[in-house]
């Protein structure tokens, strides 16, 4: 059975149309509220900071970064649906000079491990609050070391903005849907 809501419906109930706005405000603008220091902090910077594992596992927040060191474990590769391009996406783990530490590197594609092993990567690391293919890395990755981060490769401030913006707009229109439809319930009576 699916439910549909038109113009009509809320017309005729203006009650829906604020129960409506109040389910998105209420879904996106704590997530919207919890993410600005680290939008605030990654749109801050000009250029990634070139940072090793150790430095990337403690940032202790969002940063744009570039990883310089670390040993690519490419027998551990996973491989599994991507949250980032709905495609397939690759996790590699990968560790520094601290036992205990794993950093995840998150690719959106085929990691080509062997290929790229050591080479220097550029992402976003350290986010727990916008939206991250990092959760599942975490759930994977958490009981194998004391210390887990992620980096998600290829990904920017800029891209990370788009997203902020998505959510944000979605969590505004919410709160416009209930000014409307309180609005128009106020001036129907």
């Amino acid at each position: 059975m699916t439910a549909f809501i038109d113009a009509g419906s809320t017309r005729r109930n203006p009650i829906l149309g604020i129960l409506l706005g109040v389910a998105m405000a209420g879904a996106f603008g704590p997530q919207v509220l919890s993410a600005w220091p680290e939008m605030h902090a990654l749109i801050a910077q000009k250029a990634p900071e070139r940072l090793t594992v150790h430095e990337v596992i403690n940032l202790g927040g969002a940063r744009w970064v570039t990883l310089v060191d670390g040993d690519w474990h490419c027998e551990a590769v996973t491989e599994g649906p991507s949250r980032r391009n709905g495609g397939r996406g690759s996790e590699v783990p990968i560790t520094g000079t601290t036992e205990g530490e794993i950093l995840v590197a998150v690719f959106s594609g085929a990691a080509n491990c062997t290929e790229r092993a050591g080479s220097q990567l550029t992402g976003v690391a350290g986010s727990r609050r916008i939206v991250s293919a990092g959760y599942d890395a975490f759930r994977e990755w958490g009981p194998r070391a004391q210390r887990v981060a992620v980096l998600e490769v290829g990904d920017s401030p800029e891209n990370d903005l788009l997203v902020f913006v998505a959510l944000a707009a979605v969590a505004l229109g919410g709160i416009g849907l209930v000014a409307f439809y309180a609005l128009s319930m106020f001036r129907a009576s």
